[in-house]
């Protein structure tokens, strides 16, 4: 997971993470796999962490008063 994310950094820089930028990116992400229909966050719990999708997909979604639901889906697919 981690050289797929160094990967995707170096990717969007003009010049690539040094050794010691990498190991910080090793020490600050933790891997962590969810398996289908399972939350990241239930409601009223306030996010305490950023995320990146190696492999699948996820739905950000929020529920009105009304109960009507609006969400943006979220993709991952790093080679």
């Amino acid at each position: 997971m981690h050289n797929t994310l160094i990967k995707y950094i170096n990717s969007k820089l003009a010049t690539k993470l040094s050794d010691e930028e990498s190991n910080l990116v090793v020490s600050v992400f933790k891997p962590k796999k969810f398996r289908k229909h399972q939350y990241l966050l239930q409601e009223g719990e306030v996010c305490k962490f950023a995320g990146f999708i190696v492999k699948g997909a996820f739905k950000q979604y929020t529920v009105e008063k009304t109960g009507e639901a609006w969400g943006n889906p979220f993709e991952g697919s790093a080679k």
